[in-house]
């Protein structure tokens, strides 16, 4: 006696009717959920995530007008960025607007150097024949006080 194995063939098929079914009859859970996790969202970026406001002052850097026998070299507009950026000059930035950390001790240097960027460029203006080069120089302050952010900038 011959057996041969039944074979029975299967089609796998998306019916999207079923799936929209599925969805419609599960709408209330799928709004619960999102209207859930907008609040967790929301709540959670308003617990966790300190404000960051930036403030820039820009400084136009224009070399001397005047015309003498003995013409002094101009510096680079990048020792300007590197002056701009030293630990001097931010101790005296901290003293003048007397910036204090959370435990009222004064901030460090280094602490609000961090918070500092300076950039510069440097646009030809051509002024009667000759091309003289004058620099921008921005310093951009980050900080969590939009007022600490102007008054360091601006102290800079």
């Amino acid at each position: 006696m011959d057996v041969q194995p039944h074979l029975e063939l299967r089609h796998d098929e998306i019916d999207l009717r079923e799936v929209f079914t599925v969805l419609w009859n599960g709408r209330w859970t799928i709004i619960g959920l999102v209207l859930v996790a907008a609040v967790v969202a929301g709540v959670g970026g308003r617990l966790f995530l300190t404000s960051t406001y930036e403030a820039v002052a820009t400084l136009l850097i224009m070399p001397p007008t005047y015309q003498s026998a003995i013409e002094p070299e101009s510096l680079a507009l990048e020792t300007y960025r590197d002056l701009a950026l030293t630990p001097a000059i931010a101790t005296r930035v901290v003293e003048a607007l007397q910036l204090v950390n959370k435990k009222s001790e004064p901030l460090t240097a280094g602490e609000i150097l961090r918070r500092v960027e300076v950039e510069i460029s440097a646009p030809q203006v051509r002024r009667d024949e000759s091309v003289q080069k004058v620099g921008i120089l921005k310093i951009k302050v980050s900080w969590n006080d939009p007022i600490i952010a102007r008054d360091i900038a601006n102290t800079w």
